[in-house]
């Protein structure tokens, strides 16, 4: 979700407006997956990278701060 996303970004040590400057750099960019709503409606593959390219930790346990996210399926 965005708000995890964000989440992250808080988490490993991003001010405000750094996330805010990142994610509206990468905004034309983040893929609607139309064809499969049920599976997401967010591309994972475009958040994915987006993390990859400009988190400073590489796993959650290295995050500054603990990062907790719930998450359920509709299914």
């Amino acid at each position: 979700s965005s708000g995890a996303m964000i989440g992250a970004f808080f988490c490993d040590g991003f001010e405000l407006e750094e996330i805010e400057e990142i994610l509206l750099k990468q905004k034309p960019k983040l893929g609607i997956n139309v064809l499969n709503l049920r599976q997401s409606i967010l591309s994972f593959s475009t958040i994915t990278g987006i993390l990859k390219k400009n988190l400073r930790s590489k796993k959650i346990e290295h995050l500054r701060l603990p990062l907790h996210v719930a998450l359920t399926s509709l299914e």
